[in-house]
């Protein structure tokens, strides 16, 4: 099983939302590891509702603070995030039907999404997250 690292070159420099992210990065590994060490998939299944209702969490914190901040990206970014919780959903639901392949496809998809996030969307709206101060 692989493991993902979350690297200093995700971080924003917003202590708040950075432990969100490496609590996301840590979610995903337990979600890799429940994969290889289960043979009923009902820790896998645990570890992807566990995983989606944390993403539900750090995406309306990140969503909240664009609203009290008047970010002029807050509906396109909002808009990625649904579209993320929608895929998850997808996957989880395919996985549950035996459709889909964990590892392979589910994992590979979220790391990916969530590094080009990070470091492309989640960019763009420090500079104004940390002149209010956060």
């Amino acid at each position: 099983m692989a493991r993902f690292d979350f690297s200093d070159g995700m971080l924003l420099g917003l202590d708040l939302i950075d432990s969100q992210h490496r609590k996301l990065f840590d979610l995903i590994n337990e979600l890799a590891a429940s994969s290889v060490s289960n043979t009923d998939h009902l820790e896998t299944h645990e570890a992807l509702l566990g995983m989606s209702e944390y993403l539900f969490e750090h995406f309306k914190t990140e969503e909240n603070y664009m609203r009290e901040f008047d970010y002029s990206g807050y509906e396109s970014h909002r808009q990625k995030h649904a579209e993320f919780v929608q895929k998850t959903l997808e996957f989880h639901e395919k996985f549950r039907d035996g459709k889909i392949d964990l590892e392979n496809e589910i994992l590979r998809y979220l790391v990916l999404w969530f590094i080009d996030h990070v470091k492309g969307e989640d960019q763009k709206f420090v500079e104004l997250f940390r002149a209010k101060g956060l």
